[in-house]
């Protein structure tokens, strides 16, 4: 008596075709869609010598020259020849990035497979270049300080040192940062990062000579004030800005 034949194993190479085809096409309906949205919702990035302000920024950010940037660097240069056009620009970074579900699915997606190996920029790259800007950009992005300070509650960790890096005319919106105690809670409880960002923010931007020691006179009464403070992040800033401000007084 024959035993009965047993079914062929068959499917598995077609189960495995049909995932592959279903993923391909989420993929490409995911890249449709976001080429859509991207189209009709981006800011159009500004550009000199057809390069994008992005690449010039990326260029500079690499150089990472130990002296620092000069304004004959030809990235400074570009970014200071496309000045105010990149304001909105840099705002949509700022208000989007962390805010980019698309481009974080579409990077979920891609890291389904190894084929593909380009992804779209994290959130905090996008905001550090964006702040970093500001930085080249000083005095020119005065126009920006409006906006900069409406988002510091959101951004407590990058706004103020965009602020500062834009100099003087910011002094005012600096103040408005040093008397914000908003707290956000934390594994070790409510905490108030604002004003102790500010005044890092401030210590790095004098050390740049973005602001002078006259430039920060208006703040030094609340600068004192945080340096006998509870709040240990905003006293070791403010204890460490007052002792620089000591040594390089006359």
């Amino acid at each position: 008596m024959n035993s009965p034949t047993s079914a062929p194993v068959a499917g598995k190479p077609g189960v495995f075709k049909y995932k592959i085809r279903a993923l391909t096409g989420v993929f490409l309906l995911v890249l449709i869609t976001g080429g859509i949205v991207w189209k009709f919702t981006v800011i159009p990035e500004p550009a000199f010598q057809q390069k994008s302000l992005s690449q010039w920024l990326d260029e500079l950010r690499t150089a990472a020259l130990p002296q620092g940037y000069h304004s004959n660097m030809p990235p400074v240069r570009a970014i200071h020849a496309i000045g105010t056009n990149s304001i909105p620009w840099l705002m949509h970074e700022l208000h989007q990035a962390d805010k980019d579900t698309l481009r974080s699915s579409i990077n979920s997606l891609l890291d389904k497979q190894s084929l593909i190996k380009a992804r779209f920029l994290d959130s905090h790259t996008r905001i550090v270049r964006a702040t970093f800007c500001f930085q080249i950009l000083g005095p020119i992005a005065e126009p920006a300080i409006p906006e900069l300070l409406a988002s510091v509650e959101r951004l407590p960790g990058y706004i103020p040192n965009a602020l500062a890096d834009i100099g003087p005319a910011a002094i005012p919106a600096l103040q408005v940062c040093l008397t914000n105690q908003k707290e956000y809670a934390t594994t070790r409880g409510p905490f108030s990062p604002i004003p102790g960002n500010t005044i890092g923010a401030i210590f790095n931007a004098k050390q740049r000579d973005r602001l002078s020691a006259s430039d920060l006179a208006p703040l030094l009464p609340q600068i004192r004030h945080w340096s006998q403070s509870t709040n240990t992040h905003a006293a070791f800033y403010a204890e460490h800005l007052l002792k620089d401000l000591d040594k390089t007084s006359p």
